[in-house]
């Protein structure tokens, strides 16, 4: 195709057997076909809807037409906006933490994966599970029929496709070439969807994410006349946004790999975009997606130049003209098929400097506005299409790209199985002919938990072995007797060993608990390539003095702290001592402090010195104070207020940074610090995160922003919260036994972002005042404190009133055989914990057999589940039971 545009231009006719279709490559030409103003100009041709009817009919976005896919499309678009796709971010997050763990456990350095194949299947499970909820997740025979049975669907469509079946109207009838795959496949796929939407409408099932899936967006969607989608509609929506996002998406993340693994200067600017932002094995959030700003360039690069969709197609309905009338205007008449060849459009030298190199820098975003740079056209650059009939899913695309790329970066190494010829296959969509990476299993980044000896010793063991690890995170238990005390062999194993066994040189990320002045020495010694730090100490001394220089780290949190340690103590932190260390890190830019210190420390012209290069400073410095004004006024000063814009407190024995280490837990009316460089309080307003309303209604005027805990402890009028609080940030709801819980069934409507839910100890009478109430659905977790449980009723009541929990928590239960009971109740729990008491015989018999668990539980007889026990003292034993498909931690 290269060879014709550059012999005959940017449009031209091509013939295919009987067929001739007119190839339009001008971004101005373009224009003119997508742009709204010609929408009622064009159809999508009669062999696409041919292509595709088969499996996913005609009554949806892809192939229907006129003023039925108007109505659809602004039905629809709700199930793409920004809270709807953010949402989804945690499906995208699992599905590809379970596909690596899959990868990582099958996998041994003598193999090859198969990057084509694992793309697909991962991509179609994120699609599957965001568009159909738990319960095609959790029933995983119907999982796998959807999943096995779309790419058979796709094959077939692409093998008669390129046969010139389904361009011929007699033959696309018949049952040759593949057709019985597809009625197969499609009847086993409809049977299920068709029972998914029943069920969904009885409310036997629900979503998977923290709001509303796309079959709840589909369901409710009603049109400009109050009518919604029928069954069959729903249907067919919901089978093309799976069908159609899956397969592009999978292309796009194969060739993402290629690119990093044949563009080394790619592959480490994504890596060290990923180690600072996810950092120690940092879970994703949006947040940190929206700062994933190299990730993003790479993802919008590759689309440029390896576009999943390379070819657009319409049908001329209405003679007209297209062009500018002073270059060029081509006259389309009716009936004329127009293929776009987006991969040649974004390949133009006019549009794209260097149009055949890989440059991901032409996608960065302005480092001060943060917008993309300008496109030399509007319609150079269409990967997901232009105009009314655009990918409605791109976003979510996108959004899910990002996940992939940096779960895959954060855990794994890439390389290119030697040999191979990448080549470029043209098909429905565009991805790569042949494509194999080894040693997947080259972890980058691993935390350890808190667990037995054996255990931890054997990963200790072979940390070595982790050739590409740069990143570990290893915190082990406090010493305390409010919290379970590991055997004194795993205190001296993992203090006289831990750091002989930890590869330090090669570490650029580090996060370790419970260590000595000698042990933070061991680091500045042997970690050279160390870039980040998050450190506990007992102590630091002016031995630090000897410490090397420790020239490449740019990040430290380092906590002073052994309040939990008495075999430890702490000598007070001078300023002089604080020097020393920090003239040992040349490069430090971003520290973070917490401790106790000398009264010289708090010298905020001293530490003009000190952070000066500081691009981020936050302390919280524990010291006694007689003149604290005199001390807020040496961090008033220019450097302070106006230069770096850092502001402090004074409180409760604390000078702290703010807003970082102001409180976020307050008690309402609430007062900030009166001592304080800060110029507002809006400060620590709106760090407040949780927040307690008295048992006796007060009145304050200031307006709460960011709560995502709300407790109230008296009765309070819905109206007289919404002038106090925003109500739909609020994630997480506390209740007392003086609430009256009448408002609880309207909780969707004004906290739509609740999904969890504390009772106290009277949640008993909570029940017997709401035995008549619907059920509350949008509740996924529970917390119970102090059940003193007199009938198994008690807890049927409970499951009935919140039948969508997912996971459940037990603060004290007095019996050990109502264990089973809440499991078998809550049909949709996936983990469950709690405090029992257990004594003598009873106690022994448990920790050795924590399975008899299951004796009460018909449900975990007959399922796969994990359980786990720690002993908090004598008397009391937590339990946590996870169900379902789970690692199994004794046979690592």
């Amino acid at each position: 195709m290269t060879n014709i545009v550059q012999k005959y231009g940017y449009y031209f006719l091509v013939g295919f057997g009987p067929l001739t279709r007119l190839f339009i490559i001008e971004p101005k030409m373009i224009g003119d076909i997508l742009h709204r103003s010609h929408e009622q100009d064009y159809i999508k041709p009669a062999d696409f809807v041919t292509i595709f009817e088969p499996f996913i009919g005609k009554h949806n976005l892809l192939v229907s037409e006129g003023a039925e896919h108007d109505r659809a499309r602004k039905m629809i678009n709700p199930a793409f906006y920004f809270n709807n796709l953010k949402a989804m971010i945690s499906i995208m997050v699992e599905q590809t933490n379970k596909s690596i763990d899959e990868l990582l456990s099958n996998f041994n350095n003598q193999q090859t994966v198969d990057l084509q194949k694992e793309f697909s299947a991962l991509t179609l499970s994120i699609i599957v599970s965001g568009a159909f909820g738990k319960q095609l997740e959790n029933q995983g025979d119907l999982k796998a029929i959807v999943c096995e049975s779309i790419p058979k669907v796709a094959a077939a469509i692409e093998y008669r496709t390129m046969r010139m079946i389904n361009q011929v109207p007699l033959l696309a009838k018949l049952s040759i070439c593949q057709k019985h795959i597809i009625d197969q496949c499609s009847q086993d796929i409809a049977r299920i969807v068709d029972q998914i939407i029943a069920d969904r409408r009885e409310g036997r099932s629900a979503s998977l994410s923290s709001s509303s899936d796309l079959l709840d967006l589909l369901l409710s969607a009603v049109d400009s006349e109050g009518i919604p989608f029928n069954d069959q509609e729903i249907k067919e929506h919901a089978l093309t946004f799976v069908f159609a996002g899956h397969e592009t998406t999978g292309s796009l993340m194969i060739w993402i790999s290629y690119i990093l693994m044949t563009n080394n200067n790619v592959l480490r600017a994504c890596q060290e975009e990923v180690d600072r932002i996810l950092a120690n094995g940092t879970q994703i959030t949006y947040e940190h997606l929206t700062e994933l700003n190299v990730c993003e360039a790479v993802i919008q690069e590759t689309l440029r130049l390896y576009p999943s969709a390379p070819f657009l197609s319409r049908e001329c309905i209405h003679e007209h003209t297209i062009g500018n009338e002073n270059d060029r205007q081509l006259l389309i008449p009716v009936d004329t098929t127009i293929i776009i060849d987006i991969y040649q459009l974004h390949r133009r030298a006019e549009f794209w400097h260097r149009p055949l190199e890989f440059d991901y820098t032409r996608w960065l975003r302005d480092p001060i506005t943060g917008l993309k740079p300008k496109l030399s056209h509007p319609f150079c650059y269409l990967p997901f299409g232009a105009g009314p009939r655009n990918c409605i899913g791109q976003n979510f695309a996108i959004l899910e790209a990002k996940v992939i790329l940096a779960s895959f970066i954060q855990r794994c190494n890439f390389e290119l199985e030697p040999g191979q010829k990448i080549i470029p296959d043209i098909m429905v969509n565009m991805r790569s002919n042949h494509f194999q990476i080894e040693q997947l299993n080259r972890l980058r980044s691993l935390t350890l938990p808190d667990v037995k000896t054996d255990w931890l010793q054997h990963v200790l063991s072979n940390l070595d072995k982790l050739e590409c690890l740069n990143s570990l995170s290893f915190v082990t238990s406090e010493y305390t007797d409010n919290v379970y005390r590991r055997s004194d062999s795993m205190t001296n194993f993992t203090k006289e060993y831990r750091f002989n066994m930890i590869p330090l040189s090669r570490l650029r990320q580090l996060t370790i608990s419970n260590c000595s002045i000698n042990d933070l020495q061991k680091i500045f010694t042997d970690a050279s390539q160390l870039q980040s730090l998050n450190i506990h100490l007992y102590s630091i001394s002016q031995n630090v003095e000897s410490f090397p220089t420790l020239s490449r780290l740019t990040r430290l949190i380092l906590q002073i702290d052994n309040k939990n340690n008495p075999l430890f103590t702490t000598d007070v932190l001078s300023m002089n001592t604080m020097e020393l260390f920090l003239w040992k890190l040349p490069r430090l830019r971003h520290f973070v402090f917490s401790g106790k210190v000398h009264i010289d420390v708090a010298n905020g012209r001293r530490w003009e010195i000190l952070a000066i290069d500081l691009v981020t400073f936050h302390f919280n410095f524990q010291l006694e104070v007689d003149r604290i004004n005199n001390i807020l006024e040496s961090f008033c000063t220019p450097f302070w207020l106006e230069r770096k814009r850092w502001y402090v407190a004074y409180k409760d024995h604390r000078l702290f940074s703010v807003p970082y280490f102001a409180d976020t837990i307050a008690s309402f009316p609430f007062h900030p610090p009166v001592h304080t460089t800060a110029p507002d309080d809006r400060f620590f307003f709106q760090h407040i995160k949780h927040l307690q309303l008295p048992e006796v209604a007060t009145i304050d005027l200031h307006y709460f922003t960011h709560i995502e805990t709300l407790e109230p402890r008296c009765t309070i009028r819905l109206a007289t919260l919404h002038t106090m609080i925003d109500l739909s940030r609020v994630r997480h709801l506390i209740l007392d036994r003086l609430i009256n819980l009448s408002n609880l069934p309207i909780l969707s409507n004004i906290m739509p972002n609740l999904h969890k839910l504390s009772l106290n100890d009277q949640w008993k009478n909570i029940l017997r005042s709401v035995r008549e109430m619907q059920p509350i659905e949008q509740i996924r977790s529970l917390q119970l404190d102090l059940c003193e449980i007199t009938h198994v009723s008690d807890i049927t009541q409970l499951c009935r009133i919140f039948p969508c929990v997912e996971h459940l928590h037990v603060n004290y239960i007095d019996s050990i055989n109502y264990v089973g009971s809440f499991i078998d109740g809550f049909k949709l729990l996936s983990s469950a914990s709690f405090h029992l008491p257990l004594v003598g015989s009873n106690r022994i018999r448990f920790l050795r057999r924590p399975n008899m668990i299951v004796v009460g539980s018909r449900w975990l007889a007959n399922n796969t589940f994990v359980c786990r026990t720690i002993c908090f003292n004598q008397y009391l034993v937590h339990v946590s039971v996870w169900i379902g498909e789970q690692v199994n931690l004794s046979r690592l």
